[in-house]
């Protein structure tokens, strides 16, 4: 990713960044998957 944002962040802002994106996916898969 040549993110310039990403860059200029820190390595435990980046981290978060990352963990939170893929919870966003996770859950609306979830939602999905639920809602048939």
């Amino acid at each position: 990713m040549c993110d310039p944002y990403a860059e200029a962040m820190s390595p435990g802002a980046q981290q978060v960044a990352y963990f939170l994106s893929v919870l966003a996916v996770s859950s609306a898969l979830t939602l999905a998957i639920l809602r048939g």
